[in-house]
């Protein structure tokens, strides 16, 4: 059975939402629980670009279906080249892969042959709509990631 994104409660502590894991862990809302709690990431840099980038690769991904037609494969797999630059000579190929082999270790997707035709596992279609929950509250409260990021539907 796949596993799925460990449980959380949502609490108020001082007028502010946090997020309190199955452990009592507490992370600074939804954004420290994405990047800390689930993805084990420090958080430091730029959380926010960094959970646009998973976003936006996780939904793109999230269109193939195993009886899906091959166009949507082909299609899918040429706005993951554009978005992760596989096809830019000035980025390390390795990142593009290792982009890959990172989700994969999360079980957010598997894949048969290769792991650029990847599909998402159900902890994978989870994140995505607790990305979705993510992203809505930031553009509530106008601390929009990326508003200049393209989204799938403009790659």
């Amino acid at each position: 059975m796949m596993r799925s994104l460990p449980k959380y409660t949502r609490a108020v502590d001082g007028g502010k939402f946090n997020i309190v894991d199955e452990f009592g862990t507490r992370y600074d809302g939804l954004e420290g629980w994405i990047m800390s709690g689930i993805m084990g990431f420090c958080g430091c840099g730029d959380p926010r670009e960094a959970l646009d980038l998973l976003h936006q690769v996780l939904e793109i991904i999230g269109e193939r279906q195993p009886n899906a037609d091959m166009s949507v494969w082909e299609q899918t797999s040429e706005q993951l080249d554009r978005l992760l630059a596989a096809k830019n000579d000035a980025v390390h190929p390795g990142l593009y892969w290792s982009y890959l082999y990172m989700l994969d270790s999360h079980r957010l997707i598997d894949h048969g042959g290769n792991i650029r035709g990847s599909w998402l596992t159900s902890k994978g279609h989870e994140l995505v709509e607790l990305l979705r929950v993510w992203r809505l509250e930031m553009a509530a409260t106008a601390d929009s990631p990326a508003k200049d990021s393209p989204t799938k539907d403009d790659a």
